[in-house]
C-alpha cells in the first residue's frame, strides 16, 4: 500500500531516526571523570555482555551524500598514528571493566574500516580477546567499500575472525555512484558474495534511496539485482539531506534530488520485492532472510536498536565505543568521543579517554526510551511488555503517556495504527511513518529546535 500524497505532505516532516533516545544532538558537555565513573557502574548491570564499536574515520575520497564522521586520508602514517591512540584508549577502558564479562558483538564502522590492513584489524580483535572471552556466537562485523577491496582482503578478514561483511554498495547504477562522487567497484559484487558464503560468513548489502539520478524504476533494477545475489541481510537507508550540518551535501542540489513521493515509491517497491523473495522486513529499513537471527528476534520480540541499526538482544550488550566520534551506549547513559582527531590525540595522551559530550537519562527518560525502541522494533506498543521491561505498572504507564496516546488519534484516523486491548499495532500503511509515531511519545522532540532529517 502506497501512502496518498496528502499523507506524505502531512507526515514528511523532520524527526529523529531514534538510534538512541535522546538523539545524539541532545548530548551535553561532560567531564572525563563522569565517563570513567559510568564505566565502573556499567559493570553492575544485570545484562552485562559487552558490545564493542571501533570507529575508523578514514576514507580515500568524500562521497557527497555522506553524513558520517570521516577524514579523507591516503597517508598510511596518519592511520598508524591513529591506531596507536585507539589501542591506548581500548587498553585503558578495558582496565576498568570486569574481565568476567563476555563480548558478544564487535563492529568496525566508519568512514571506511577497510582503510585498515587485515593485520591491523586482527590486532584490534586480539586486544579484545586478551582481556575478555569472545562468545562463540559473537557477531564480528566490518563495513567495507567494495570499490576498495578484493577477494583476498575478504578471505583474510574472515580468517582472523570477522564473520559478517557489510558491503556499502549504495546503488548498482554507475551513473548514480558517479553523480554522488563514489567510486564504482571494478570487482563484481557476486565475487565477494560467493567468497564470503563459501567461508561460512554472512554478507550484508547497504543501499541508499533518495540520491540524485535515482528513480523508482532504476531502484527496482538495483534491488532486483541485489536479490539475485542472495545477501543474508539488506538495508535501504533513506538519504538524510542535512546540508546545514554536512555542507558538502549541497553538491547534490546541483543535480536535483528525488521527490518525497518518488522516495516513497522506491521504499514500497523494495518492500514488495524483498518480501516476494522471502525476506522479512525488519523495522524501518532492514530486511533479513527468514533463518537470520534478526528475523527470529523480530518474531520473538527480542529486537534491539542502537547506533549500528537493528540487532538482536542476544548479541548486543552495553556498547563501548572507541575512536573519534564513537558513542558509548550504557544502560542509563551515553558518551560521545570528540570528532576532531587532534583533540582526540590530546585527550588520549592526557586523560586516556576522549569523551566530549554525553547524557545521563532520568528514570522517566529511560521509560520513554523503552517505549520508542519498542515501537521501532515491534511496530506497535503493548503495555504489558513495556511494564515487564521497565518494572512499572501498566496503569502507571498509561497515565504517564495519556497525552501522547491522545495525540495518536490522528494516526488512527489516517489508518496508520489500530488501538487494541494491549495498546496499539501499527498497520502496513503506518510502517512508512514509524518515526512519526515514535516521535509522538518524545517530549523532548515536541519542544526541540534541533536539526533532523525528514521522515521520507
Amino acid at each position: 500500500m502506497i501512502p496518498h500524497d496528502s499523507l506524505i505532505q502531512r507526515y514528511n516532516t523532520a524527526a529523529p531516526r531514534y538510534t538512541s533516545y535522546p538523539p545524539a544532538n541532545f548530548f551535553e558537555p561532560i567531564q572525563a571523570n563522569d565517563y570513567v565513573q559510568a564505566l565502573y557502574r556499567s559493570n553492575l548491570v544485570e545484562h552485562n555482555s559487552i558490545s564493542i564499536y571501533i570507529h575508523i574515520p578514514f576514507c580515500k575520497q568524500l562521497c557527497w551524500y555522506c553524513g558520517c564522521n570521516t577524514i579523507i586520508c591516503n597517508t598510511q602514517s596518519i592511520i598508524d598514528s591513529y591506531l596507536h591512540l585507539l589501542h591506548a584508549e581500548m587498553k585503558y577502558v578495558f582496565s576498568l571493566l570486569d574481565t568476567s564479562r563476555v563480548v558478544t558483538q564487535i563492529h568496525f564502522g566508519g568512514g571506511s574500516p577497510n582503510s585498515l590492513s587485515v593485520k591491523q584489524l586482527s590486532e584490534c580483535i586480539d586486544l579484545i580477546s586478551q582481556r575478555f572471552t569472545i562468545a562463540s556466537h559473537a557477531e564480528i562485523a566490518i563495513e567495507c567499500n567494495p570499490a576498495d577491496i578484493d577477494e583476498t582482503y575478504v578471505k583474510q578478514c574472515i580468517a582472523v575472525g570477522l564473520n559478517r561483511i557489510s558491503l556499502g554498495i549504495q546503488d548498482f547504477d554507475a551513473h548514480v555512484l558517479t553523480a554522488v562522487h563514489r567510486k564504482v567497484p571494478t570487482i563484481p559484487i557476486k565475487s565477494f558474495v560467493d567468497t564470503i558464503h563459501a567461508l561460512n560468513a554472512q554478507v550484508n548489502f547497504d543501499f541508499i534511496y533518495g540520491l540524485p539520478l535515482q528513480t523508482p524504476q532504476s531502484f527496482v533494477k538495483t534491488i532486483t539485482q541485489a536479490i539475485a545475489l542472495q545477501p543474508d541481510r539488506l538495508v535501504t537507508f533513506s538519504y538524510a539531506h542535512v546540508p546545514s550540518v554536512k555542507q558538502h551535501q549541497k553538491q547534490l542540489e546541483k543535480i536535483a534530488l528525488p521527490s518525497a513521493s518518488d522516495k516513497l515509491h522506491m521504499l514500497t517497491n523494495t518492500i514488495e520485492l524483498m518480501e516476494d523473495a522471502g525476506y522479512i522486513a525488519i523495522g524501518l529499513d532492514h530486511f533479513a532472510k527468514q533463518t537470520d537471527s534478526l528475523s527470529i528476534a523480530k518474531q520473538n520480540h527480542t529486537l534491539h536498536r542502537n547506533f549500528q541499526g537493528y540487532c538482536t538482544r542476544e548479541t548486543t550488550g552495553q556498547v563501548y565505543a572507541f575512536g573519534t566520534s564513537g558513542i558509548t551506549q550504557l544502560a542509563d547513559s551515553f558518551f560521545q568521543n570528540t570528532k576532531d582527531i587532534t583533540e582526540y590525540s590530546q585527550h588520549i595522551a592526557s586523560l586516556h579517554v576522549a569523551p566530549q559530550v554525553g547524557y545521563v537519562l532520568s528514570k522517566s527518560e529511560l521509560i520513554t526510551a523503552a517505549v520508542i525502541e519498542y515501537i521501532l522494533c515491534n511496530e506497535g506498543l503493548h503495555w504489558n511488555d513495556i511494564a515487564s521491561i521497565t518494572g512499572e505498572s501498566e496503569d502507571s504507564l498509561k497515565n504517564t503517556f495519556a497525552s501522547h496516546l491522545k495525540s495518536c488519534k490522528q494516526f488512527e484516523i489516517d489508518g496508520l495504527l489500530v488501538f487494541t486491548q494491549l495498546g496499539f499495532d501499527v498497520t502496513s500503511l503506518g510502517k512508512f511513518f514509524l518515526r512519526n509515531i515514535a516521535a509522538a511519545f518524545d517530549t523532548k522532540f515536541a519542544t526541540s529546535v534541533k536539526t533532523f532529517s525528514k521522515t521520507i
